[in-house]
């Protein structure tokens, strides 16, 4: 018999957990042009936050992968949150998230990144590092609520699945955008007498990014 404390505990983790999920995703837009501008790393701070977002969303299939491999495990019900100590903190969750992150500082951090770029553009850096963090942060909401709709706990690769289908709402909404910018960089380059050949191969490899991916899983 699982003890009640670990029961509302357990119940307070799953109700928090996709809110959790929408500040990783907030972090790693974030981070996104404080790491290393466009080409982030591998293993990175922006990699990190997309994962740990992932986990959180997915949190009720890790009980069912560790079964699956043979790991017996008892899981407590989710409505464990009757507590009035509990439901209120995972209240607070909510409302901090939703009411103060989301509506307030999202939107003061995306018109920060925005006036990066324009003073990058002065300084003739690129802006483009600073333009797609910005799009990222002020599409944090509307990614988060289309994560949810992927019904990640429905097996035990609930993880797995949601960096899927990341990946392919990267490249068929993302990287079009992306390519665009590139574009637009490229005249840029263009009028001020510097390279722009690079800016215009990449805004084309952007644009084909599905088709290149594709290509790629054939060799396999």
């Amino acid at each position: 018999m699982v003890p009640a404390f670990l029961t509302g505990l357990y119940g307070l983790l799953i109700g928090a957990a996709p809110y959790m999920a929408l500040g990783c995703f907030v972090a790693a837009a974030v981070s996104f042009r404080s790491g290393s501008g466009i080409n982030f790393d591998w293993g990175g701070s922006f990699t990190k936050w997309i994962f740990w977002g992932m986990v959180f969303l997915s949190l009720q299939a890790i009980p069912t992968f560790l079964t699956s491999a043979g790991i017996p495990m008892q899981t407590p019900g989710t409505s464990s949150t009757s507590s009035p100590y509990l439901s209120g903190l995972l209240g607070l969750v909510k409302n901090f998230t939703n009411n103060y992150l989301v509506s307030h500082l999202v939107p003061v951090v995306g018109a920060a990144l925005v006036l990066k770029a324009l003073l990058d553009s002065a300084e003739g850096n690129s802006p483009i590092p600073s333009l797609v963090s910005a799009l990222l942060v002020l599409s944090v909401q509307a990614l988060w609520t289309m994560a949810q709709s992927w019904s990640l706990s429905s097996d035990q690769y609930g993880v797995a699945d949601g960096l899927m289908n990341l990946v392919n709402w990267f490249g068929s909404n993302v990287c079009p955008v992306a390519g665009a910018l590139c574009i637009i960089g490229a005249v840029v380059n263009f009028v001020r007498g510097k390279p722009w050949g690079q800016l215009a191969i990449t805004s084309i490899a952007m644009m084909c990014f599905s088709g290149i991916w594709l290509l790629v899983k054939s060799w396999g």
